[in-house]
């Protein structure tokens, strides 16, 4: 038997002839074997159910909050400090201004400098006001330092030569020559009439350099040339000239005066046209070609105020040259053309007179009452573009009209005047016996006849 052993009683059911019992059986165990081998391990057991969530906690109060406030001073040396509790409101934490600071930067002069006051107030949750531990001053800005010395200028580069001058342009100059003559005068070759080295016109054949007198019968010429001086020589050369005529009846239209060619020497051309400005003073509308006569002048200038030609304002000095309204300014042609007039109811060549009621006929006016005076030529006859030479202005044109049986008698005012034949001289012819004559005598009779 063992040394030892341990005592194990379990309980036995028992029955039988004796009856249901329970009894003890007592084992006696024996020293314990060596440890088996460690079995498989079992199998997980199932998870067991979540456990109910728990009521959540009441939530805490909220905590003090803070906020930064910021005061303004400037001045030349640190301000008074900001006592505690005030430079704020309570209520609503903003900033105020006391004493001498400022919720708004101020402007800072040269000898003072920027300070800032800095607080950081408490909002309490409990009761919502503000509160403030005390105020921090900054100096924010010292006074400006001492300028710097300004350094030395960088040595200027050397200034690049100049490039050569490119060759001048050559040079165009207008040239004029004058000559007056009944027909065109002859021509003038190329390369005369300037001075090649000058370019100025000179005096060539019968073209001279100044305007001469225009005798009666002859027209005013003049030669145009533009001469070119070469830069590389200096020397003026000519592509030739060109010969107008700026006066005279000859031509359909007027020629206008050449336009002077623009130029420090260039000289204005004649004008084809002798004009005068005029004012019209009718009363009503003087349409182009309008023969007028001077009632007046206008001003203290030369401004002549004109009026309808009629029998009863002569002579005619001209025609207007454009449709002037009752006030209107404009030109009276004296000698020349008029242009753009209906001379539709004439043919080219007709002599025009001013008629009786004013304005152009071709038929002369009639009766003594009638002066007459031929005003015009037609040179273009058109409705619209119809062009008049001006003739005869401010003189009557031909003897005077003479009714019937009357003759042109001279006056006690040794001026002409119209008499009749009959009355005149037969009255001038009745003798007068002075005395009786005796039988067998004889008389002279002496016929005076007074005439006028």
């Amino acid at each position: 038997m063992p040394d030892s052993y341990n005592k194990i009683e379990a309980p036995v059911a028992s029955g039988g002839f004796f009856g249901t019992g329970v009894g003890t059986n007592e084992i006696l165990q024996g020293a314990r074997g060596p440890k088996g081998d460690t079995g498989d391990q079992g199998t997980q057991g199932i998870q067991g159910i979540q456990g109910i969530q728990g009521i959540q906690g009441i939530q805490g109060n909220a905590g003090d909050q803070d906020k930064t406030v910021y005061l303004y001073d400037a001045g030349s040396s640190t301000p008074s400090a900001i006592a505690n509790g005030v430079g704020f409101n309570p209520s609503t934490g903003a900033a105020v201004n006391t004493g001498t600071w400022e919720t708004t930067v101020p402007s800072v002069s040269a000898s003072q400098n920027l300070y800032i006051a800095v607080a950081v107030l408490t909002q309490t949750q409990s009761t919502g006001n503000y509160a403030g531990g005390g105020w921090t001053i900054y100096q924010a800005s010292g006074p400006q330092g001492i300028q710097g010395v300004q350094g030395i200028q960088g040595i200027q580069g050397i200034q690049g030569v100049q490039g050569v001058a490119g060759n001048d342009g050559d040079i165009n100059k207008a040239l004029y020559l004058y000559d007056s003559s009944a027909t065109t005068p002859s021509g003038i070759a190329n390369g005369a009439g300037f001075n090649t080295s000058t370019g100025a016109a000179t005096a060539t054949g019968t073209w001279t350099t100044t305007v001469p007198s225009i005798p009666s019968g002859e027209g005013l010429y003049i030669a145009a040339a533009v001469v070119t001086q070469t830069q590389a020589t200096g020397s003026y050369t000519g592509s030739g000239w060109v010969v107008y005529r700026a006066q005279g009846e000859q031509g359909i239209q007027g020629i206008q005066g050449i336009q002077g060619i623009q130029g420090a020497t260039g000289s204005q051309g004649a004008s084809g046209n002798i004009q005068n400005v005029c004012k019209n003073v009718s009363g009503g509308t003087l349409t182009v070609g309008t023969p007028v006569y001077q009632s007046g002048i206008t001003g203290s200038g030369s401004l002549i105020s004109v009026q309808a030609a009629t029998t009863s304002n002569m002579p005619a000095i001209g025609l207007v040259s454009t449709t002037l309204a009752n006030n209107d300014e404009g030109v009276v042609i004296i000698t020349g053309t008029v242009s753009s007039v209906d001379t539709s109811a004439f043919s080219a060549g007709d002599l025009l007179y001013v008629g009786a009621s004013g304005g152009l006929t071709a038929t002369p006016p009639t009766g003594e009452a009638n002066e007459i005076q031929n005003i015009a030529k037609v040179i273009k006859s058109h409705a619209s573009t119809g062009v008049l030479m001006v003739t005869g202005p401010s003189r009557d044109n031909a003897t005077p009209n003479l009714n019937n049986g009357k003759f042109f008698l001279g006056n006690g005012s040794n001026q002409s005047a119209t008499a009749t034949f009959s009355t005149e001289v037969t009255g001038a012819m009745a003798p007068t016996i002075t005395s009786t004559l005796a039988t067998a005598e004889s008389v002279s009779l002496a016929l005076s006849i007074a005439l006028g």
